[in-house]
């Protein structure tokens, strides 16, 4: 049951932050093949900083790691401080983002499709 409040207070957080929006949006859109070549794009532009790029890996290996800052195993403190982590990585990559560099990726994606 947590883990599903968990997940519908992250959403609620990318409601309001326009530029994830738009990214979800945008990704929405593609086949699941155009997802992926879309990320590697992204993960391999020097235009975007190295530490941007590595955010999705650190979320990756935090949320998947057993040692939390807060243990899972604490009623509602042990969610919320994945909640917190995960939303604070969205929140640094969508800043990071520009639209113009998403709609260069996403045109390359899709017209090799």
């Amino acid at each position: 049951m947590l883990s599903w409040l968990k997940w519908l207070l992250i959403a609620r957080d990318l409601r309001r932050n326009r530029p994830v929006l738009d990214l979800l949006a945008t990704v929405k859109s593609l086949t699941w093949s155009q997802r992926v070549a879309l990320i590697s794009g992204l993960a391999r532009d020097p235009r975007l900083p190295l530490r941007v790029r590595l955010l999705p890996l650190l979320v990756l290996a935090y949320l998947a790691s057993p040692i939390d800052l807060v243990p899972d195993f604490i009623p509602v403190l042990g969610q919320l401080d994945d909640i917190a982590f995960a939303r604070l990585v969205l929140q640094i990559i969508g800043d990071s983002i520009s639209t113009d560099l998403l709609r260069e990726h996403v045109r390359r994606v899709t017209a090799t499709a």
